[in-house]
């Protein structure tokens, strides 16, 4: 007869067989391989109590003992039971205080490579604004929510764009007057030949205009440009509507004079050829 305290065990769907030993005096078990214990039996002995008895071989069990799919969550093991207590986990208090100064180093890096991205940095990670006021307390940023530290800022309210104005056009010097009843006459002093050119200028226009200076040239039968002179019209600003005379001469003009023409110029134009 076997000893009533050894069973023997198999599982279907695996080939590792063993026997369980139980001390007689402490209860002690103990799962040992049933090749050590033989087929005749053998003494073993408590390694709790020192105890010692013999142990006959198991009898087999024909039939296949079904498994028992385990929990997934191991139910808890009972206080001053023999089995290897786990480990405890570590904290995680100091994976914290790398996150924070690994931060730090970039921060860092950043600060030493580009220091005025600083405000693109708060926006994209809030908290990072702490940081940088630890840094330097003369540092300030607009409010971010729940950030202590930043200082708020009005939302300024977005304007809208003017369309653009056309560009007006560069109106010719004189635009808006006009020469009226121009024509030369001669006359003869102190032996020599004056030509005398007059006429009127009038303003067109629907505002005043200040009158430019005048220039007036002589040409030849082939409408070439043979001399020219410039000179101011002292009227001041001239109303709409209304006109000023003007008188100008040249003593011993061209010879081969056949016509003149008159215009305005700007203060800075001289002696552009018409």
């Amino acid at each position: 007869m076997p000893t009533p305290n050894a069973y023997k065990f198999s599982a279907a769907d695996s080939s590792i067989y063993g026997m369980i030993l139980s001390c007689p005096s402490c209860a002690t078990r103990y799962l040992v391989d049933d090749s050590q214990i033989g087929s005749t039996g053998r003494t073993v002995r408590c390694a709790k109590c020192r105890h010692s008895w013999h142990q006959d071989p198991p009898e087999e069990i024909t039939e296949p003992v079904s498994v028992v799919e385990p929990p997934q969550e191991p139910a808890p093991i009972p206080k001053g039971s023999n089995l290897p207590a786990l480990p405890k986990e570590k904290s995680k208090k100091g994976g914290r205080w790398i996150g924070w100064v690994a931060f730090a180093l970039t921060i860092a890096v950043i600060l030493g490579g580009g220091y005025l991205t600083r405000h693109q940095i708060v926006e994209l990670w809030p908290p990072s604004a702490r940081l940088f006021t630890m840094i330097d307390p003369s540092i300030s940023f607009p409010y971010v929510p729940g950030q202590s530290g930043t200082k708020s800022a009005a939302k300024q309210p977005t304007k809208k764009a003017e369309p653009a104005q056309p560009k007006q056009p560069d109106l010719p010097v004189g635009a808006g007057l006009n020469f009226v009843n121009v024509k030369p006459t001669f006359k003869t002093e102190n032996q020599k030949q004056v030509l005398i050119v007059s006429g009127r200028i009038k303003n067109l226009s629907k505002v005043a205009k200040k009158i430019p200076r005048v220039r007036i040239s002589l040409v030849d039968a082939s409408q070439r440009e043979i001399h020219y002179w410039i000179f101011p019209v002292d009227a001041g600003d001239l109303q709409p509507g209304k006109s000023v005379p003007f008188r100008t001469q040249l003593v011993d003009p061209p010879s081969n004079l056949a016509g003149l023409n008159a215009k305005f110029i700007g203060d800075n134009e001289a002696t552009s050829q018409n």
